[in-house]
């Protein structure tokens, strides 16, 4: 039996399915809050993730100043890290670096919990969620 890994070469913490992985690049993702932002990496580790189709770089900015560098997972702008000593919940910011050198740093938006919920979902496929904001 042959054991296929998703990305050769990248820490196993970091590799996805090739499914979700090509999903993902292609913008097609139902899910993205399910492998992007932080999770569980076993029992006292955690994996951030984060997808960005233009950066060459990505850092992982934390609180106490210290910075870990994100690895590219895959070609297509998928990077992650396994930041050592670190548990959920784990704040933090990304930096993005561009092949022109610019810089874009920001919160991550799947480090937080999706914000639409049952409620909305029905309202929005009935058509009269009137809130969407």
């Amino acid at each position: 039996m042959t054991r296929r890994r998703s990305s050769p070469g990248v820490a196993s913490g970091l590799a996805l399915p090739r499914n979700d992985l090509a999903l993902l690049i292609a913008r097609e993702h139902g899910d993205p809050h399910r492998v992007l932002g932080v999770h569980p990496a076993g029992k006292n580790s955690v994996v951030v993730r984060a997808f960005h189709p233009d950066a060459v770089r990505v850092d992982c900015l934390l609180p106490d100043g210290t910075t870990a560098a994100l690895e590219p997972v895959a070609s297509g702008g998928l990077f992650g890290t396994l930041p050592r000593g670190r548990r959920l919940p784990l704040h933090y910011c990304l930096r993005f670096t561009f092949t022109d050198g610019a810089t874009w740093e920001h919160q991550d938006p799947y480090r937080f919990l999706p914000t639409i919920g049952e409620t909305d979902l029905y309202l929005y496929n009935e058509g009269t969620h009137r809130r969407l904001w």
